[in-house]
């Protein structure tokens, strides 16, 4: 099953923001993500009723993400290096 993929606005400003060698390793990892998401190594990191946020690690780089099952939706909602820490992103 495929999932469409929606990135936040800030999270995709940081995407663009990276060196190009980072940049591709995860756009590469985000396009086999959408093909099937539960084949990668995610964890729920919040438990928010129907939406619960996960968490998708790219080599030091997190994405936080909702998935939207209704529409077969991913949201991309935040994405950082993982020395900047979840606190401020959840």
């Amino acid at each position: 099953m495929s999932f469409k993929l929606l990135i936040h606005p800030k999270a995709l400003k940081k995407l663009n923001s990276l060196q190009p060698d980072i940049k591709k390793l995860i756009k590469n990892k985000l396009l086999e993500f959408v093909k099937d998401p539960f084949a990668f190594d995610i964890k729920k990191i919040v438990d928010a009723g129907k939406y619960p946020k996960y968490r998708l690690r790219v080599g030091d780089y997190r994405l936080i993400f909702t998935i939207d099952y209704d529409s077969n939706t991913i949201y991309v909602l935040r994405f950082f290096h993982r020395k900047e820490g979840y606190d401020k992103f959840l």
